[in-house]
């Protein structure tokens, strides 16, 4: 009996691929994968997941956004749009059981502390023991392909190159694998997961966000969710115009503009470095920018637009926007913008 809707993505895809062509699509001596993975996904929403956040506050970390149960579904779906339809790429269904486990892994290391949580997976694998229906070479492919999402590649902490570790090929309970091509998808899905449906808005309506962890939910709550249009991905923000004119927390931190900025810098690193390993199915080559800046009042009327392009060009190096691409090279111009310009209009 089919448990999943075409509306779940890459679950649906991957029970397809088991109940039409189960014979070459997953291990035969493993039994029902589907519903081994119905268990799973279940158990992890319901013990592990939401205890994400509350261990990093724990280890002094603050209040991050959603690392939890939505922050997984979000991840999962863009990781489906970025793979498509596989009419002309495919993977076998084991390749995405494995994947959407090493999804459901790769943030569980944050109750340990934000600090290399990515390097704590294995622990969290060990301590849950035989509670999940896992052998010992999905646990260790799982751990290796969630492990890349981030972090380093060395203890020295000099090597970012993470998917260098994984192998192009390899096979596990004799399925075919590849885990660098998945740890790609997992890697740059999680860098597109970090719109507003991540911010914890009662704790901002409450004031109760810690300064230093403030930037990232403001820079969560300004982002809309992407949307995929062929080979560009869209980006829509709003900022609200006390965040045009002011630093975050207070006057010795960064304004909103400039950590979008970073954060659109970083995405197309991220993009670069994750197409080098997906085979093709990565197969974006743009980011579409729009930033709005909102009225004072009138919260939802915005005041100030601007819109542009990234794309992927040139020689590979340390991402940067070039100049005549930004209205304000920075959030101090548009502060001053702001100030002198807006507010009058507002």
């Amino acid at each position: 009996m089919a448990i999943y809707k075409r509306i779940d993505g890459l679950r649906y895809t991957m029970e397809q691929l088991y109940i039409n062509g189960g014979s070459n699509q997953f291990p035969s001596a493993k039994g029902d994968l589907i519903e081994s993975f119905k268990y799973i996904e279940d158990y992890m929403n319901t013990n592990c997941h939401p205890s994400t956040a509350l261990g990093a506050a724990a280890h002094g970390d603050g209040i991050l956004t959603d690392h939890g149960v939505e922050h997984v579904k979000m991840v999962i779906e863009n990781a489906g749009k970025l793979i498509g339809d596989m009419k002309q790429r495919k993977l076998n269904g084991y390749e995405i059981y494995l994947l959407l486990l090493a999804i459901h892994f790769h943030d569980v290391g944050n109750v340990f502390g934000r600090q290399d949580h990515e390097k704590r997976i294995d622990d969290i694998i060990s301590k849950l023991g035989d509670r999940l229906p896992l052998d010992t070479p999905e646990k260790l492919i799982v751990s290796d392909i969630a492990t890349a999402h981030g972090g380093y590649a060395d203890d020295t902490k000099d090597d970012k190159d993470t998917l260098r570790r994984l192998n192009p090929t390899d096979t596990c309970n004799g399925i075919t694998i590849r885990p660098a091509l998945l740890g790609s998808i997992l890697r740059f899905a999680d860098e597109l997961s970090d719109d507003n449906t991540r911010a914890n808005r009662y704790m901002e309506a409450m004031g109760e966000i810690p300064p230093e962890n403030k930037i990232f939910h403001e820079y969560s709550m300004a982002l809309s969710p992407i949307s995929f249009n062929g080979n560009t991905i869209i980006f829509k923000y709003y900022i609200p115009f006390e965040y045009a004119k002011n630093r975050i927390p207070d006057d010795k931190g960064i304004f909103l503009y400039d950590e979008i900025i970073r954060r659109l810098r970083k995405c197309m690193q991220e993009l670069e470095y994750c197409s080098k390993y997906s085979e093709g199915f990565i197969r974006i080559t743009t980011l579409s920018v729009e930033i709005n800046v909102m009225h004072q009042t009138i919260l939802h009327r915005s005041v100030y637009n601007t819109k542009f392009s990234l794309r992927l060009s040139g020689y590979p190096n340390d991402y940067l926007i070039p100049e005549n691409t930004l209205a304000f090279k920075n959030g101090e111009e548009l502060s001053e913008y702001s100030i002198t310009k807006l507010e009058v209009k507002s």
